[in-house]
């Protein structure tokens, strides 16, 4: 089963590397946004990472303060991978990132600080804390996360016909999402400061402190002395390339746990 699961992570990463446009730097938005590798090296007991996104650890890397002193800019990606992820060594990215995917099957509990996260993927058996604010939270089978900050949307999706996830926030969250087998199974809002909690899929907060009904949206006129014209109505190609990377990570994450259960049964 473990080789089963290496096999599988080592095949969603090089899946994205499919996906991805590949070279030195991988710009997937209008602001340069750039990918990196991100691994525990359990021989010399560090953080590395390969420039770009790379499913061989065996690749030229560096060493993560390289990374954090140097390469990273807002805006980047994050993909982090690997084997015995430490829990006693946070990783602080001190930067707002892009996206920050931690692949399937990372064993142990990484620990992640940043400056604000637009979209977070925590895979499939995935322990993860994430000390950040994040606008699009997404968790998968079986995965346990906690958030350290204010999440807008918090999504939950298993392949099975029953959610799985664990999850805390101890800052508010907007909207609370799950789908099963492709199906919705709840929708929550406005749940209060550190309130947020699931566990094993069920949703254990006190129903005084979130609402099963959205908040009435704010409507915002438009201006039609607006030089800016149509033009900003027409998706940006900085923006379709974004939105292919997100798709790439949520289906990597629900395929990478379809085929282990496939070969479970």
């Amino acid at each position: 089963m473990k080789a089963i699961k290496k096999i599988i992570s080592i095949l969603a990463i090089a899946a994205l590397m499919v996906i991805l446009p590949t070279g030195h730097s991988m710009v997937v938005s209008a602001a340069g946004g750039t990918t990196f590798y991100v691994f525990y090296d359990n021989t010399e007991k560090v953080w590395r990472y390969i420039y770009g996104n790379h499913a061989d650890e065996e690749a030229e890397s560096y060493t993560l303060s390289q990374l954090i002193n140097t390469d990273l800019k807002d805006g980047d990606l994050i993909v982090m991978g690997g084997d015995l992820l430490p829990i006693d060594n946070p990783i602080v990215f001190g930067k707002h990132l892009q996206n920050l995917t931690i692949m399937p099957y990372c064993t142990g509990s990484p620990i992640v600080y940043a400056n604000g996260i637009d979209e977070c993927y925590v895979c499939n058996n995935v322990t993860a804390i994430v000390h950040s604010d994040v606008t699009n939270a997404y968790l998968y089978d079986g995965s346990v996360a906690n958030f350290d900050g204010n999440v807008q949307n918090l999504t939950i999706t298993d392949s099975s016909s029953e959610i799985t996830a664990t999850a805390n926030v101890t800052g508010t969250v907007a909207h609370l999402s799950a789908v099963a087998d492709g199906h919705p199974e709840w929708d929550y809002y406005n749940f209060k400061a550190n309130t947020l909690s699931v566990k094993n899929g069920e949703v254990t907060t006190a129903v005084a402190n979130y609402s099963t009904t959205p908040s009435a949206p704010e409507t915002t006129p438009k201006n039609p002395s607006n030089g800016s014209g149509e033009y900003d109505d027409v998706p940006k190609t900085g923006e379709r390339s974004v939105s292919v990377w997100f798709f790439a990570a949520a289906t990597i994450c629900f395929a990478a746990s379809f085929l282990l259960r496939r070969k479970e049964k």
